[in-house]
C-alpha cells in the first residue's frame, strides 16, 4: 500500500455491500453444503448469517442412544450454539442387532470392506447395548442438557419428520444416522409394538421403558427443568411399566415433574394389572403406574393421551380415573395391598387432547366439567363414542356426537378452541362435518364458546347406521389405534420441525 494511500481510500469487498435481506434469501435457495460453503466464504459473511443459522439448524436437534450421536448433542451443549438449542429430541432408532442377523453375514470370498462393514455391525450392537447397562448414556445426556439453559422441551420419538425443507432428501434424520449407514450397509431399526406377547416385543417394550426413565434421570442430573417433554410415537407405545419410578430415582427425577407444564403421551395396555385396595375391595387397575406417575404433575396445563393399542376397559378406567374429583379424605385401606390410585385436580390444566379410543359421551362431560374453571382447549381424535346404558339398546339410532356436544353446551365451559377429528360411532361408518374443507375434521377458536358448541352440535352427522350382526357389546370397534401416518401431532410437530436442524459437521445429513 502507498503510504500516501488511506484506510479510507480502501475498496471494501462487494459482498460486505450486501443487504442481510439480500444475504438470507440467496441462502434460503442453497442446500445445505452450498450454505455450508457461502457460510465459509469469510468471517463477515458468517457473522451476518450466523443468528439465521442458528435459528434454522439448532433450534430444534435430534439424536439417537448411540455414542456419536450424544457426542454430537455434548459437543454442540459446549459450542456457541447452545443458546440456541430449545428443543432437544432422543430418537429411539437402534443398531441392527439381533445375533441371527449376523449369520452368513460375511463370506470367505468377501471382500476385507465387506467385513469390515460386518465387524462394525456386531461392534455397533455391543456398544449400544454397554452405554444403555453401563448407564453411560444417561451421563452423556446428562453432560449435555446441564449446558442448554435456554432448553424448553425434550422429546422422545420413533419416526423421522417428512418436514424438511432445503434439501431433496425430505426427512430429519437424527445425527449419526448416515453415518452408521456407511460404515455398516444396514439401517437402524426402530422399535414396533404389536399384539402378541412374543420375546421380541418383550424386548422392545423393555428398550422403550428404559429410554423413557433414562431421559428423565438425565434430566433430574443435569438439573435442567424444560416445561414440555413429548413422547410422541408412530410405531411403538409406552405400556404401564414406562412410569414406574424406582425409589432411588425419585428424589433425581421429581424436580422435573413437578415442573412440567406439557406433556404427551403415546400409551398401550399390554401390561398386567395390579392388584389395589379402593378401600372396600381388591380390584384389578390397569394403568396403575401411569396415573402415580400423572400425579406427581402437579403445574400441569397441557396433557395428551393417545392410547395407541388398548383394550377399552382399560381406557376407560384411566379416563375415569381423570374425570373423578380429588376426594376430601384419603380411603383406608383394608388390605396389605396399595390404595388405589387418588383422582387430583389438575387446577393449573388448560388444554386436554384424548386420542385413539372409544369411551362414552358421560365420561367426556365429566372431564369436562371437572376442568371447566380452567379448560380453554379441548381436542379429541379418532375418539369412538359408544352407547351409555342409559340410552337404551345399542342398535338404537341416535347421533351421540350431536348430543355430546348439546350436553358440553350447557357446562357454562370459558373454551378458546375446539379440535375434532376422524371421529367415529359405534355401529357406524364415519361421523363428518357438514361444510368443512376436510369433513372428517372440524376446528373452531373464538369466545363464544356455547355459539361454537351450538355449530358442532349442527353440523355434525354420523353416516350410515348399518346393522350390527349382534347387539352385544364387544371391543372390537377398537380400529381407532391403527398405526397411520397422519397423525394429529403430525400438524403441531410440522410447524416446530420448520426451524429444521443441521450441524456444521460432516454428518449434517442426519438431522433431527
Amino acid at each position: 500500500m502507498d503510504a500516501s494511500t488511506t484506510l479510507s481510500d480502501v475498496t471494501e469487498p462487494p459482498l460486505f455491500s450486501v443487504p442481510i435481506e439480500v444475504l438470507l434469501q440467496i441462502a434460503s435457495d442453497l442446500t445445505t453444503p452450498e450454505y455450508g460453503n457461502l457460510r465459509l466464504t469469510c468471517k463477515y459473511i458468517e457473522g451476518q448469517l450466523l443468528n439465521s443459522f442458528s435459528r434454522e439448524f439448532f433450534t430444534k436437534r435430534q439424536f439417537m442412544f448411540t455414542e456419536f450421536s450424544l457426542q454430537a448433542l455434548v459437543d454442540i451443549s459446549e459450542s456457541r450454539f447452545s443458546p440456541s438449542l430449545r428443543h432437544v429430541i432422543i430418537s429411539l432408532e437402534r443398531p441392527f442387532a439381533t445375533p441371527s442377523n449376523y449369520t452368513n453375514f460375511t463370506a470367505f470370498n468377501d471382500t476385507t470392506e465387506k467385513r469390515q462393514k460386518s465387524n462394525c455391525t456386531l461392534q455397533e450392537s455391543i456398544d449400544h447395548s454397554m452405554l444403555l447397562s453401563t448407564g453411560q448414556g444417561v451421563e452423556m445426556i446428562a453432560h449435555a442438557l446441564s449446558s442448554l439453559n435456554n432448553l424448553e422441551t425434550i422429546g422422545m420419538r420413533d419416526f423421522y419428520s417428512h418436514s424438511r425443507r432445503r434439501d431433496s432428501i425430505r426427512q430429519w434424520r437424527s445425527y449419526g444416522v448416515r453415518t452408521y449407514f456407511e460404515n455398516t450397509d444396514h439401517r437402524m431399526e426402530f422399535p414396533q409394538t404389536y399384539i402378541g406377547a412374543t420375546n421380541g416385543f418383550r424386548d422392545q417394550a423393555s428398550y422403550l421403558n428404559q429410554s423413557f426413565l433414562n431421559i428423565l434421570r438425565a434430566l433430574g442430573k443435569a438439573g435442567s427443568q424444560p416445561t414440555t417433554f413429548e413422547v410422541i410415537l408412530r410405531h411403538s407405545s409406552l405400556n404401564d411399566s414406562a412410569f414406574y419410578i424406582p425409589k432411588w430415582v425419585e428424589s433425581t427425577v421429581h424436580p422435573v415433574l413437578t415442573n412440567l407444564r406439557t406433556l404427551f403421551l403415546d400409551l398401550n395396555s399390554t401390561e398386567a394389572e395390579v392388584w389395589v385396595d379402593d378401600g372396600t375391595n381388591a380390584v384389578a387397575c390397569t394403568n396403575y403406574r401411569l396415573t402415580q406417575f400423572l400425579s406427581k404433575l402437579s403445574r400441569l396445563e397441557h396433557l395428551r393421551l393417545n392410547f395407541r393399542i388398548s383394550d377399552r376397559e382399560v381406557t376407560q378406567q384411566v379416563l375415569l380415573w381423570l374425570s373423578k374429583p380429588a376426594p376430601a379424605t384419603m380411603p383406608s385401606p383394608s388390605t396389605p395391598l396399595p390404595p388405589a390410585p387418588i383422582a387430583i385436580d389438575f387446577p393449573n390444566l388448560r388444554r386436554l387432547d384424548i386420542g385413539m379410543t372409544s369411551t362414552t359421551s358421560k365420561i367426556l362431560i365429566d372431564i369436562a366439567r371437572k376442568f371447566q374453571p380452567t379448560l380453554r382447549v379441548i381436542s379429541l381424535h379418532k375418539i369412538t363414542l359408544t352407547h351409555d346404558d342409559s340410552l337404551g339398546a345399542p342398535r338404537q339410532k341416535v347421533n351421540l356426537w350431536a348430543s355430546f356436544f348439546r350436553e358440553l353446551s350447557r357446562l357454562n365451559l370459558n373454551l378458546t378452541g375446539i379440535n375434532m377429528s376422524e371421529l367415529n360411532q359405534l355401529y357406524s361408518r364415519n361421523v363428518i362435518f357438514r361444510d368443512s374443507r376436510n369433513p372428517r375434521k372440524r376446528n373452531w377458536g373464538g369466545t363464544n364458546t356455547q355459539s361454537g358448541l351450538k355449530d358442532f352440535a349442527d353440523s355434525v352427522e354420523v353416516e350410515d347406521f348399518p346393522e350390527p350382526k349382534n347387539s352385544v357389546h364387544s371391543n372390537e370397534e377398537e380400529d381407532t389405534n391403527s398405526d397411520e401416518e397422519e397423525e394429529e401431532e403430525e400438524a403441531e410437530e410440522d410447524e416446530d420441525e420448520e426451524e429444521g436442524t443441521s450441524s456444521e459437521s460432516d454428518d449434517n445429513d442426519d438431522n433431527a
